[in-house]
């Protein structure tokens, strides 16, 4: 059996932006979205477990940069009423994930990408496959033989094989390196300047890493002559790139703390989710759910 870690949030808020669905004065499209998504997966990948991630609050990151995701806020009173809606749906489709069987987590003070690691580690260590099911391409760093990236958005994938295919950089580590170079204008991560897009690649694949280009720098062996090199090699941009990989490496980033973890357990309920799907006017479920829960049935069997 392998495992399919699903970012709730990225899963969500595309199904948010989808059809508009009501129940009452109620919003409810990112609800039976997400819940569809999670039927399609468990259809197609009928041997894997899955469980959904959350995103808490990144503390830790705005507290080495204030201003990361500082873009957030809402512009306008309808891109904040949105944003209202969706929070308002995330308690009812986390009750209805959890009576289908799927278990979820979330940490309060780390966001879902930096929580997945301990899970992709430990699938691992168990020989299990990982798919990562998610539109958020900083979760490429996780990308390894035995762990695939999946967008079900949009219909797209990477694995170990195609890595370089996908994102132009040979490995994860080179990837990320090109983030911090780059910066994230979605996380309000400013670049150190001067390497943008095709710059950053071809960086990492003359010297493998920002690290080694600095190291012949400084040893000589390398003279700087471009305004990028330059620029790159300059004390205050070493502290640029130094505090994005800092924010933008998932796998360096500090383990969230045991209290810290909220984990809904599953608890697959046939009663319960049909009750939820009247309440939501999800009709097209409603009339068969035991059709619409059975690949989850069948997950519960194998797992008990």
């Amino acid at each position: 059996m392998g495992l399919i870690i699903v970012d709730g949030n990225s899963i969500g808020h595309a199904n948010h932006s989808g059809a508009l669905l009501t129940a009452g004065a109620m919003e409810t499209q990112m609800i039976y979205g997400t819940v569809k998504s999670l039927r399609g997966m468990a259809t197609k990948y009928h041997n894997y477990q899955i469980i959904v991630l959350w995103d808490g609050k990144t503390r830790w990151r705005q507290q080495i940069y204030s201003e990361y995701k500082g873009n957030r806020l809402a512009k306008d009173e309808k891109e904040q009423a949105s944003k209202d809606s969706y929070e308002k749906q995330v308690k009812y489709a986390r009750k209805m994930i959890q009576h289908m069987g799927i278990g979820q987590c979330y940490a309060t003070t780390h966001e879902a990408d930096d929580i997945a690691r301990q899970f992709i580690d430990r699938a691992l260590s168990a020989d299990k496959d990982v798919i990562l099911c998610t539109g958020d391409k900083d979760w490429l760093q996780y990308v390894q033989p035995g762990v695939m990236w999946f967008d079900p958005i949009r219909d797209r994938m990477a694995n170990h094989s195609t890595f370089f295919e996908f994102t132009g950089y040979r490995t994860p580590y080179q990837f990320v390196q090109g983030k911090a170079l780059q910066g994230d204008i979605s996380d309000n991560i400013p670049g150190v300047g001067k390497i943008g897009e095709k710059g950053a690649p071809e960086l990492l694949a003359q010297f493998g890493s920002v690290e080694n280009f600095w190291k012949m720098v400084d040893e000589g062996t390398f003279i700087t002559k471009t305004k990028a090199h330059q620029h790159l090699a300059a004390p205050e941009t070493r502290e640029v790139f130094n505090r994005n990989m800092k924010l933008m490496s998932l796998r360096d980033a500090p383990a969230p703390l045991a209290k810290d973890m909220v984990i809904i357990s599953p608890d697959y309920n046939e009663s319960k989710f049909l009750v939820m799907c009247e309440a939501l006017a999800f009709r097209s479920i409603a009339k068969d759910v035991s059709g619409f829960l059975e690949p989850f049935r069948k997950t519960e069997r194998k797992a008990a």
